[in-house]
């Protein structure tokens, strides 16, 4: 039984959850392991979750040149998670501080929103600006 209706504010608090959660356990991992070990197990657990969704929804397969841009993406979560890593291997870097100046990569993606999808059409450019400064405002404070 679902007590909340699956809108997209109840899919990004289940996002900010796990995310959370594994921004934490990606800094212990680090503590541990080699950073190539974690980035292929990393790999491997989105195939199977893709794996999975897609048994899950019995999506047909998708031929290679639909797997192009999913995979340009995939490279640039490769690589972000790369100098994660190498964030994470500074022996002074803290959880507590770096997962929220990582996590001012919003502002990239509200810029790009408003930007090429044309968002700013749609949305409070007032509540926009504010949220803005506030993450900004956030990332110098924990410095």
């Amino acid at each position: 039984c679902i007590i909340f209706p699956m809108t997209w504010y109840v899919y990004g608090i289940m996002v900010a959850v796990i995310l959370g959660t594994y921004n934490f356990l990606y800094g212990l991992l680090l503590r541990n392991m080699q950073p190539s070990t974690v980035l292929m197990g990393l790999g491997l657990g989105i195939l199977v979750v893709g794996l999975s969704v897609k048994n899950i929804a019995h999506e047909s397969f998708a031929n290679l040149t639909q797997l192009g841009i999913p995979i340009l993406v995939g490279l640039f979560l490769g690589l972000g998670m790369f100098f994660l890593t190498k964030a994470f291997a500074d022996p002074n870097a803290r959880v507590s501080q770096l997962i929220p100046l990582v996590n001012t990569n919003t502002l990239i993606s509200v810029v790009l929103g408003l930007v090429i999808l044309k968002e700013y059409q749609s949305v409070s450019m007032i509540k926009v600006i504010v949220g803005t400064i506030l993450i900004v405002l956030g990332a110098v404070v924990i410095k």
